[in-house]
């Protein structure tokens, strides 16, 4: 019955709706049949989705809101897969290290003692997506991205903290104890551009590259609250599932 009654409320077409008499099989009203305009059709189709029924057949109506969680690898990757390598997700944002020729040549002019990394392109398209996403408290990076991480830090105090991996950080202080920094900082052993980052917390590496972030990101990530019901551009409505 409830087969039938969804059936007809997503029903594309504007067919009219019979209603059968009680007590009657498949006989034909002679009243005049209800109509449901399309738009009510799919109105009704939301509220039904909304719902959700218990072992007992009561109805419990879905939250307004879910959360969406990520992981540091997962939001590494996607930064990986962007022009400017930026991403962001909620309140953190994600730096990929070296994508280009360019990059290369900012790992060996800029990001060393004697660079500046203002100047490094991807400094440059991380502030911009700062600016445009003053919900953004927190950074990740790997690599050429750590060394941005770390800059924006200092350059706006509005950022919390920042979690890098495999970081050209020259730190030749011990490693002892938990940080009292806002800063977490994570290698693999025989990570060469990390080499010189003794502060850093480090790891037998899972791969035959001792630089990838995989293993070390995988195990961090962040939540964003997102309505669970959302208004296309053409007037239509989305749930997430």
């Amino acid at each position: 019955m409830r087969k039938k009654k969804l059936k007809n409320l997503v029903d594309d077409d504007d067919s009219q709706i019979p209603v059968r008499r009680a007590g009657t099989r498949g006989a034909i009203p002679t009243s005049t049949p209800t109509i449901i305009p399309p738009k009510q059709r799919a109105s009704n189709y939301i509220s039904l989705v909304r719902k959700s029924f218990d072992p007992i057949g009561q109805v419990k109506p879905l939250p307004e809101t879910v959360d969406l969680k990520m992981t540091d690898k997962e939001g590494l990757e996607r930064a990986y897969n962007t022009k400017e390598g930026v991403f962001v997700f909620g309140d953190r944002m994600y730096l990929a290290g070296s994508k280009s020729l360019n990059d290369w040549k900012d790992d060996v002019l800029r990001i060393p003692v004697w660079g500046n990394s203002r100047k490094i392109q991807r400094y440059q398209d991380a502030k911009k997506a700062l600016l445009d996403h003053p919900e953004v408290t927190h950074i990740s990076g790997h690599s050429l991205g750590s060394s941005v991480a770390l800059q924006l830090q200092k350059d706006f105090k509005h950022i919390q903290d920042t979690r890098v991996y495999g970081s050209p950080v020259l730190d030749i202080t011990p490693h002892i104890g938990p940080s009292q920094e806002k800063v977490e900082r994570y290698r693999s052993y025989g990570d060469p551009v990390s080499m010189f980052d003794f502060k850093a917390t480090s790891s037998l590496p899972t791969s035959l590259n001792p630089h990838d972030y995989g293993n070390l990101s995988e195990g961090f990530s962040t939540s964003k609250t997102v309505p669970i019901e959302s208004t296309n551009p053409d007037g239509s409505k989305s749930l997430i599932a």
